[in-house]
């Protein structure tokens, strides 16, 4: 019945297209590697060009610096005329060779690919360059070289024979080199190139004929057969298909039907073929332009529609129709599908039934309600009770979806679960609805049909307001007797941290052991991150105790004493404990403290206010009262602990001070220098004072500088290097205590007129100065630093004053000692050295001479005629006469020479300059003529010279050839022993 129907297949025009295209492809691909493949030989020959350039050029340079050597060889033996012309053509081959070479190493000059520049480089930048430099400059200086001092043999020459057969001439011949090979690599490249296009020519021919032609062929023989086979296939599914098919013609009649249709009707095919469609659908014919078939030329467009189809036996069928064009020409007739509508009828009614069940149970739901939805989640069943509840009702709910009925917040919980429900699942939750609360159950509604589909969902909301305040009431009382038990559990805890707290700071036996012990038993109950114990006093901080990770730059403020504000310290003092959520303190709030407790401790007279600091970093939180408490009972127990410790303290620093007292007056009784017995004050001082520095300054015009100090763990090097590197006046306020001549303790540094800018940078806090007895010019004193600011007590003032009276005394006993060494060793008459003297120096000049090879000169000298004076002018004029003598000598001489009265009319000298012993003779009559222009015309002396290690290598013998070589000049001398 259905053999003429058309089947849709390929034309011959996209079969030629396609043919076309297959042709056309190896073609475009020919043609493109023939263009790639010119143009890559046009670029390999252009390189092998610029290779053949290279060589050339290079080969240039070879020559030219042959023919350099050669000129340059030639022309000693030349004559003028023939030197001239052979300097000329030096100069041009230079001046080419140059111009050839700084082409050679220039990349950018056109002889180089840009990817050689690299090679060139490496190849021109080292040895080469070197030589070639060399080269020129070789060639021009025997270019400018006068004839005569040219000589066949010579450096300059024999440099450029060598160079140019030698490392020049191998190095330009590796530089060719690299060029041919690069040259023949290309040529290599060009055959290689010319041998794989014939080849992937040959590939593309043998593709086009292997691979494209006959699987064209195979294609269209594939085609024919397919057209075959869907004809074929749409032959059975048209036999086979469960609804009745209809082919009409250009006139609107029946040409074709499937066995379906025959079903419907129930009647042969032969009947029903020759009639129109309406004949068969008790219809009659629409026009063409209402979309039915008749006559004239059919729409194109598809029409369906319900009707009914008139069987055999005289009944009518329910049928949808539906029909459209047969085929890409609407005049080819059309083609009607034919739906039988009978089973969904039966299924809808079922559904109305369903619906009423439904519906009446959702009408008399109690204390809630009851909703259907189908798929689009669209409510069909509204009812119940509870609607009304919720200012909803069956017409506000039936016909929309969740979106439209309920806010946003319910609507986000309803649809996930219609959703799951839709997919078979069961769910149940709580929700909060206009006050109330409401229990709702959501579950799907199968298939009646057992097909195991789910078309609907039912939501059951159930009121379960009076159930779930009964249930909070319980979790409500649960809760309450859960905090009670927290409470208790949390005070008894409490009260075991502060009994621990209690015994620790029991046991404790100094300042610094009470708070540690209180922040390690503190920190974990109170979160804290460390604690602070400070003291107030005369409106500024003392920290007496830090425990805890604190940030670096905290620490050193706290330490200094002015890291916190004052009146907020003092505020807590006054007002009570103070428990700050967020700190108002900057410095702490940068340093990420978010929270901060200032508890006093009970105040006490002797120890003025003290508070107790608590802080917490991370997030910001509240002080609970139980830490309240538990802070104010720590800060009780801290108090009661250390009024004990303080007295030990107080036990304890009067022993160490009266200790320190009995060291102290027990340096009076040593015979030790100054810098020693400052030293071991210093050393006591600090030790029962807790000073950083003490030291003994010595001060002289406008200059101060350390004699001996003590340092403790906590001076640095740098300050140390500061205070040793002396001070000028107007640098500090030692200057003031030195004018004065008073002490001065001062307990703030810093705010002190006068104070060192330097020493402040380097942690001075507080200092003390005390003046000691003056020495000739110098003016010492006794000066002590701290590191941190504490107040001086009375006790460290009587420590001071202690170890200045006991370096005073050894002031005052080592200038006696001075004074009797001086007596003992100078000459009373001329203040010059004595016998003593001479004889104890020149012994350690002759061991210094012996040991540093240093230079050693003995003169002794007599003034002549002493006693023949004396007898007539008198002693007194005598005495006169030495005195001037002693003068005169000391003028004659160096300063750092050493002169000596041995006694009578003798003299010394002991000299370390170097000079022959008529020099120093010289000298010596010098001071005759002084001696004589000073009022005594008759002086005279006599000297004997002796000199290291010619005359001895021992004192007494060199003092032996000096008296030796005297006697002989006095000998000598006409009238001896008178005045001249």
């Amino acid at each position: 019945m259905l053999d003429g129907l058309p089947v849709a297949g390929p034309t011959p025009r996209r079969r030629n297209f396609s043919l076309r295209r297959a042709y056309m492809l190896p073609l475009l691909v020919l043609g493109a590697l023939s263009i790639a493949s010119n143009a890559l030989l046009s670029a390999q020959l252009g390189a092998s060009r610029e290779d053949a350039a290279l060589v050339n050029l290079t080969g240039r340079q070879r020559m030219l610096s042959q023919r350099i050597a050669w000129d340059a060889a030639a022309l000693p033996s030349a004559t003028p005329a023939e030197a001239a012309r052979l300097r000329a053509d030096l100069r041009i081959s230079l001046s080419r060779f140059v111009q050839s070479h700084e082409r050679l190493k220039d990349p950018a000059s056109g002889l180089y690919r840009s990817r050689d520049a690299w090679e060139v480089d490496r190849l021109y930048a080292g040895e080469l360059n070197t030589q070639v430099a060399a080269f020129v400059a070789t060639a021009q200086r025997v270019i400018g070289a006068p004839p005569a001092t040219l000589r066949s043999g010579s450096p300059d020459l024999t440099l450029l024979q060598t160079q140019a057969r030698g490392q020049l001439l191998v190095s330009l011949e590796e530089a060719v080199k690299r060029a041919e090979r690069r040259s023949e690599g290309y040529m290599a490249r060009l055959n290689m190139l010319a041998w794989l296009r014939v080849a992937v020519v040959l590939s593309l021919l043998a593709l086009v004929g292997g691979v494209i032609v006959r699987p064209l062929e195979r294609r269209n023989r594939s085609l024919l057969s397919g057209l075959a086979r869907e004809r074929d296939f749409a032959r059975t599914i048209v036999q086979s298909m469960g609804q009745g098919l209809a082919v009409t013609g250009r006139d609107g009649r029946v040409t074709h039907i499937n066995p379906a249709l025959a079903r419907m009707l129930g009647e042969g095919a032969e009947k029903v073929l020759g009639l129109g469609l309406p004949d068969l659908t008790g219809h009659a014919p629409e026009p063409p332009e209402a979309g039915l078939p008749g006559a004239g030329a059919a729409p194109q467009t598809s029409v369906e529609g319900r009707s009914a189809l008139r069987r055999a036996d005289g009944s009518e069928l329910p049928v949808q129709i539906s029909t459209a064009p047969l085929g890409s020409n609407a005049e080819e007739g059309r083609v009607t599908v034919i739906t039988d509508l009978s089973a969904h009828e039966q299924t809808e009614r079922e559904l109305r039934g369903r619906e009423a069940r439904y519906a009446a149970l959702a009408a008399n739901f109690p204390d809630g309600a009851v909703v259907l939805f189908d798929r689009d989640l669209r409510y069909l069943i509204a009812g119940g009770e509870g609607l009304a509840d919720v200012g909803l009702s069956r017409e506000t709910v039936e016909g929309r979806q969740p979106g439209e009925i309920f806010p946003p917040e319910i609507n986000a919980v309803v649809v996930p679960d219609h959703l799951a429900a839709l997919a078979g699942q069961r769910s149940e939750r709580e929700l909060t609805f206009f006050g109330r609360s409401y229990a709702v159950q959501t579950f799907p509604v199968p298939d009646e049909e057992g097909a195991g589909g789910v078309q609907f969902g039912i939501a059951i909301v159930r009121d379960v307001t009076e159930q779930v305040q009964a249930r909070q009431e319980i979790e409500m009382q649960s809760a309450e007797l859960t905090v009670l038990a927290q409470t208790a559990d949390q005070a008894r805890r409490d009260a075991l941290t502060l009994a621990e707290l209690t015994r620790r700071l029991g046991q404790a036996q100094t300042m610094d052991e009470l708070t540690a012990q209180t922040f390690a038993v503190l920190a974990p109950a109170l979160e804290v991150g460390w604690l602070a114990l400070i003291q107030l006093q005369h409106a500024r901080s003392h920290l007496l105790g830090l425990h805890g990770p604190v940030p670096g730059e905290v620490r050193a403020r706290l330490t200094g004493g002015d890291g916190l504000r004052a009146q907020t310290l003092w505020r807590a003092v006054r007002q009570g404990p103070q428990y700050l959520e967020q700190t108002d303190q900057p410095l702490l709030a940068a340093q990420g403290v978010t929270g901060v407790a200032l508890v006093p401790l009970p105040r006490k007279p002797q120890r003025g206010e003290v508070l107790l600091i608590a802080a917490r970093g991370g997030l910001v939180l509240s002080w609970t009262a139980r830490q309240r408490t538990l802070l104010e009972a720590a800060a009780e127990a801290l108090c009661a602990a250390w009024e004990r410790v303080a007295l030990l303290e107080d036990l304890r620093r009067a022993a160490e001070y009266a200790r320190a007292l009995v060291d102290i007056s027990q340096l009076i009784e040593t015979d030790d220098m100054v810098e020693t017995v400052a030293s071991r004050a210093g050393a006591i001082v600090a030790r029962a004072s807790g000073v950083d520095w003490l030291a003994l300054v010595v001060a002289e015009g406008d200059q101060a500088r350390v004699l001996t100090s003590h340092s403790g763990p906590r001076v640095s090097r740098a300050f140390t290097a500061r205070v040793t590197g002396g001070l000028v006046r107007g640098e500090g306020i030692l200057w003031q205590v030195l004018d004065r001549h008073e002490a001065l303790y001062v307990e703030d540094y810093a705010a002190a007129p006068g104070a060192n800018d330097s020493l402040i940078q380097h942690g001075v806090r507080a200092a003390a100065w005390v003046p000691l007895s003056r020495v000739g010019h110098q003016s010492l004193l006794l000066s002590a630093m701290r590191m941190d600011r504490q107040p001086w007590h009375d006790h460290d003032r009587a420590l001071f004053e202690a170890a200045a009276r006991s370096v005073n005394v050894a002031l005052e006993r080592q200038a006696h000692l001075r004074e009797l060494e001086t007596a003992a060793l100078t000459d009373a008459l001329t203040t010059l050295g004595n016998r003593r003297a001479f004889e104890a120096e020149l012994q350690e000049a002759v061991a210094a001479a012996r040991r540093d090879g240093a230079p050693l000169t003995v003169v002794m000298i007599d003034l002549d005629g002493l006693k023949h004076f004396n007898d007539t002018q008198g002693h007194d004029r005598g005495d006169a006469l030495l005195r001037a003598f002693a003068q005169a000598l000391r003028q004659s001489f160096r300063n750092t020479d050493r002169i000596y009265r041995l006694g009578g009319d003798e003299y010394a000298l002991l000299l370390d300059s170097t000079g022959t012993p008529e020099d120093f003779l010289r000298r010596v009559q010098q001071a005759v003529t002084l001696t004589r222009a000073s009022g005594f015309e008759t002086a005279g002396a006599s000297a004997g010279v002796a000199g290291f290690p010619v005359d001895g290598t021992s004192a007494p013998a060199l003092a032996k050839r000096a008296d030796e070589r005297l006697y002989a000049v006095k000998q000598a001398r006409p009238g001896r022993g008178q005045p001249r």
